[in-house]
C-alpha cells in the first residue's frame, strides 16, 4: 500500500523461466505487479464503452477475508472518503481449459462487488476544529471467521470510524465456483456498533472461532483504541441491525478519551494478537497479548497479557515469559555507571552487561584493558527499546516482534530494526485438545470437527512449532525417538564451587546466578555462561547464539578457569561449536 493511495499486489509472473520447486534460494527476478487498485489504476468493465471502470479511489486500509478456496478471495479497502469497497479476487484457467494448458493461460480477475459508507453516527468535523482529533488508520478494517450455515458463508467487516467501530455483516454462497462471479449480499445497515474514543491508528483484531451460545453463533475479538484493548463479542446469525442516529460525540462521551494521565495512555498499543482459545474452559473474553510502542526502565506495560490468559499472573507469567520479552526487559533496566559510556558503542540488543561494557568491536581487546575508573559515577539506564509490531506462528507456540533500539543519553545517526524470536515453555504450548466435557461452549462446524486447534493446523505449522518452539512431535515426520533431549549438566555441576567464589568486577561483591543473568548486591548485570553457569566478567571472551540469545564462554576461556579455580592439571571438555542453552549449533 503506498501513501499515494495505491494498492499493489507484487508476485511471480509465472510467464518466464520454469520454476525449480527443489531450490532452496528463491529471487526477485520474475516478480512483476500482478494487479493494483486506487490512486486511478483501471478495474476491468465489460459494461463501459473502454472495458474498464476507473474509480478513483485513494487507498487508506485494506484487509484480505479469511480463506475461501484455492484461487479465490475476498478483499475490503478503506477509501480517503471514507467508504468501504469489497472486491472479489480469483486466478484460475479461463474457458474451463485443463491443466495441460500451462501456468501461461492462467488469469487474474479482481471485479469490485460492494461498496458501502461507513463515516459511522458521528459527523465529520473540520481539522480547525478545536475539538478535532485524528482518527485514520491503516489498519482500520478485520475480517471475522466464515460462518457456514444453510449453503451460505457469512462473515463480518469491522472497520473505524470516526470514534465508533461498526460491523457489517457480508454474505456469500458456499458453492461460489472458481472462475465464476460471485453474488454478495452487504447488509444496509451495521449489525451492531460501539462508540468509542478512537484515535489514530486503532485497529481491531478477531479470535479464530465462532462459539455456539444458545444457538446464537458467536465471534469474539478486541478493539484496541490504541491506548486502551477493549474485548467484544458478535453474534454473526443475530437479526439484523438499525442504523444508528447521527449524533455529535458529546451524546455519548467519546469526543475525549477518559484516562488520559495513566501510563497506558501516554503508549500506545502497536500490536495485538489473540491466543488459540482454549475449548475446554469457558471464559468471558478472549486471552491475547499485546505490545507498546516505547519500552524504558521507568515503565512496566510494554508488554500485557489479558486476565483471562493463564500465565498472565504469579509465577505462571514469569515461566511463560517470551525469550524476546525476558531480552527486552534486560536491555531497558540494564544499568552501567555513567564513566563507562565512552567505551564502545550500545549492545544490539544482547541483554547483558558483556555488550554494553565493550560493544561488539572489543572482542579482540586484551582482558587487561578493562579497568574500570575508581570514580565512575552513578548508574544510569543507556537503552531504551521501540517495537513496531508483534506476530505469532499458526500454531501460537512462537511469536515474533519486530523492534528498534535507542540510546537514552545521545542523538543517533542511524537506527537499526531487529525481529527477535520466542517460544513458550512447554507448559503452555499449543497441544492437542482434551474432549468436551459438556460444560463449555460448543464451537460451531467445521470447528467442532477435529481434536481441539492443533488438529486443524497444517504441517508445516505443527512441524514449525516442533522445531523451533518446543512443540509436541509431529506424527508422520519424525523417526522413532526423535525429539528434544534434556540437556547435559555434568559442565555446570562441576563448575557450582567456582561459581560461588566469583565477585563483581565493579565493587567486588558476590554474585546471584537468576536464570540468564547474574546479578551482584549493586545491581551490576553479568550474562550468564549457559554451558557452565558462570557469570561472563569481560568482554570479548564469550559467544552468543542466534537461536536462544544466550551466551556461552570459549573454549580457551573455560579451560583457563579450570586451571586457575581447580587446579593446573584439570582438563575440561567445552564445546567450541555448540550452544550450551539450546544445543544449536554456533555458525560465526
Amino acid at each position: 500500500m503506498l501513501t499515494s493511495g495505491a494498492l499493489l499486489v507484487f508476485g511471480e509472473s509465472g510467464g518466464g523461466a520454469v520454476v525449480d520447486l527443489g531450490a532452496r534460494m528463491r529471487n526477485f527476478t520474475d516478480w512483476r505487479i500482478l494487479w493494483g487498485v486506487g490512486a486511478n489504476l483501471p478495474l476491468p468493465d465489460a459494461g463501459s464503452e473502454d472495458g474498464a471502470y476507473l474509480p478513483k479511489d485513494k487507498v487508506r486500509s485494506f484487509s484480505w477475508a479469511r480463506s475461501l478456496g484455492p484461487g479465490q478471495a475476498l478483499m475490503a479497502y478503506a477509501t480517503d472518503e471514507e467508504e468501504v469497497v469489497v472486491l472479489s479476487v480469483q486466478y484460475y484457467l479461463p474457458n474451463h481449459v485443463g491443466d495441460e494448458s500451462g501456468a501461461r493461460s492462467h488469469v487474474w480477475e479482481v471485479e469490485e462487488i460492494a461498496r458501502f459508507d461507513a463515516r459511522g453516527p458521528h459527523p465529520s468535523t473540520n481539522i480547525m476544529d478545536p475539538d478535532y482529533i485524528p482518527y485514520t488508520s491503516a489498519f482500520s478494517l478485520k475480517w471475522s471467521p466464515w460462518l457456514h450455515s444453510d449453503g451460505a458463508r457469512t462473515a463480518v467487516l469491522a472497520y473505524c470510524a470516526r470514534n465508533y467501530v461498526g460491523f457489517r455483516r457480508i454474505t456469500i454462497p458456499s458453492d461460489w465456483a472458481r472462475g465464476e462471479g460471485v453474488e454478495v449480499a452487504v447488509e444496509e445497515a451495521d449489525l451492531t456498533g460501539i462508540c468509542t474514543s478512537l484515535l489514530s491508528d486503532a485497529f481491531v483484531e478477531w479470535e479464530e472461532a465462532v462459539w455456539d451460545r444458545d444457538g446464537a453463533k458467536v465471534c469474539r475479538g478486541v478493539i484496541a483504541t490504541p491506548f486502551k484493548a477493549l474485548p467484544f463479542q458478535v453474534a454473526l446469525n443475530g437479526p439484523k441491525g438499525t442504523a444508528k442516529e447521527p449524533h455529535a460525540t458529546n451524546v455519548c462521551n467519546t469526543t475525549l478519551p477518559k484516562d488520559t494521565t495513566s501510563l497506558d495512555a501516554t503508549n500506545p498499543i502497536t500490536s495485538l494478537i489473540i491466543h488459540p482459545p482454549d475449548l475446554s474452559k469457558q471464559s468471558k473474553a478472549p486471552a491475547y497479548s499485546l505490545v507498546r510502542l516505547s519500552a524504558t526502565a521507568a515503565n512496566d506495560n510494554w508488554f500485557q497479557r489479558s486476565a483471562d490468559d493463564p500465565s498472565s499472573t504469579s509465577a505462571a507469567a514469569v515461566e511463560a515469559l517470551p525469550q524476546w520479552a525476558a531480552t527486552i526487559s534486560s536491555t531497558v533496566k540494564l544499568s552501567v555507571p555513567i564513566a563507562m559510556l565512552g567505551r564502545g558503542a550500545g549492545p544490539v540488543l544482547a541483554g547483558d552487561a558483556e555488550s554494553v561494557a565493550s560493544g561488539d568491536d572489543d572482542e579482540d581487546d586484551d582482558d587487561d584493558d578493562f579497568d574500570l575508573p575508581e570514580d565512575a559515577g552513578e548508574q544510569i539506564h543507556p537503552l531504551r527499546v521501540r517495537m513496531w509490531g508483534m506476530a505469532m506462528s499458526p500454531a501460537g507456540g512462537m511469536s515474533a516482534v519486530l523492534v528498534s533500539q535507542h540510546s537514552t543519553q545521545k542523538p543517533e545517526k542511524t537506527i537499526k530494526t531487529k525481529v527477535l524470536f520466542g517460544g513458550q515453555t512447554s507448559s503452555t504450548l499449543a497441544s492437542p485438545q482434551p474432549a468436551p466435557t459438556g460444560d463449555e461452549m460448543d464451537v460451531d462446524g467445521e470447528e467442532s470437527r477435529d481434536l481441539g486447534f492443533w488438529a486443524r493446523q497444517s504441517t508445516e505449522a505443527k512441524m514449525w512449532d516442533w522445531m523451533y518452539a518446543g512443540g509436541p512431535a509431529v506424527p508422520g515426520t519424525l523417526g522413532f525417538g526423535e525429539g528434544p533431549g534434556a540437556g547435559d549438566s555434568a559442565m555446570r555441576k562441576r563448575f557450582e564451587g567456582v561459581k560461588k567464589e566469583q565477585r563483581c568486577v565493579f565493587c567486588q561483591t558476590p554474585l546471584e546466578d537468576q536464570g540468564r543473568e547474574s546479578v551482584c548486591e549493586k545491581g551490576h548485570i553479568f550474562a550468564t555462561c549457559a554451558s557452565t553457569g558462570l557469570a561472563i566478567l569481560a568482554p570479548g571472551i564469550s559467544r552468543a547464539c542466534a537461536v536462544c540469545g544466550l551466551r556461552c564462554l570459549v573454549a580457551k576461556e573455560v579451560a583457563k578457569i579450570a586451571q586457575e579455580y581447580l587446579g593446573p592439571g584439570t582438563k575440561v571438555e567445552a564445546s567450541e561449536e555448540v550452544c550450551g542453552g539450546c544445543g544449536g549449533k554456533f555458525v560465526v
